[in-house]
């Protein structure tokens, strides 16, 4: 078996644990919720329980999509499909996918972006990128977050800000540590390798994509930013 199959085969075992984790939690929230009803006439489901549910589905759907990802680009199966189209309306379409979901946690989510600019990138890697960083700040803020997006270097640059504590060093550190895997927090690496490889296929010939962790963001906890170069 090569490095990279290797290294692929250890990200796939610790996210099924993840994903496993998931489903348990799932299966509480489901029982606590049956058990409220049954208690109330109206068989009215709390909204927390609801939430709780809503994060963890996406969590398990998110997961499963960048592992199929995962495995088709390193299997060379998967061609970047790249379209010219507005930023602010792509943000937009991610803010509104997972409005329920932010609505749920009593989180604000913004975004600042001029309407006037266009790029082109592959719709489906991005807005992997983006939801999964949405789903992963909606565990981690203190209730605010914030997409912004612009062009620095000649890159597209898109920060998603959140105030919640930071990334933790080992994922500030990722460049150096790829494949640490940590059982008791859970934490897999899946969705900052998919990250990572997803920005690395924007490619020109010249200069590729990248990723950038930091803390004391715009609001105060953690930003990730990616950088698109033009296609």
């Amino acid at each position: 078996m090569s490095k990279k199959d290797n290294s692929f085969s250890e990200i796939l075992a610790s996210s099924i644990h993840d994903v496993k984790n998931s489903i348990g939690v799932l299966l509480n929230s489901l029982e606590m919720m049956m058990d409220a009803a049954g208690d109330n006439k109206t068989h009215s489901c709390p909204t927390e329980e609801l939430s709780q549910l809503e994060y963890q589905t996406k969590r398990i759907s998110n997961n499963l999509v960048q592992l199929l990802a995962i495995y088709r680009i390193d299997n060379e199966n998967y061609e970047p499909y790249l379209q010219q189209q507005s930023v602010s309306e792509f943000v937009d379409d991610c803010i509104t996918l997972n409005a329920p979901l932010l609505k749920g946690r009593s989180i604000t989510i913004d975004y600042e972006c001029d309407d006037s600019l266009d790029w082109s990138f592959d719709t489906n890697l991005v807005t992997g990128i983006v939801n999964n960083t949405i789903v992963n700040s909606s565990r981690y803020t203190n209730g605010k977050i914030l997409i912004s997006a612009s062009v620095e270097n000649g890159f597209l640059r898109i920060d998603i800000d959140d105030n919640g504590r930071g990334y933790p060093d080992m994922m500030l550190d990722y460049g150096n540590h790829k494949t640490e895997i940590d059982f008791t927090t859970g934490s897999t690496g899946l969705g900052i390798h998919f990250i990572d490889i997803s920005t690395k296929l924007h490619n020109n010939g010249k200069d590729s994509g990248y990723m950038k962790l930091a803390n004391d963001g715009r609001l105060g906890g953690g930003v990730l930013s990616i950088f698109l170069p033009p296609l």
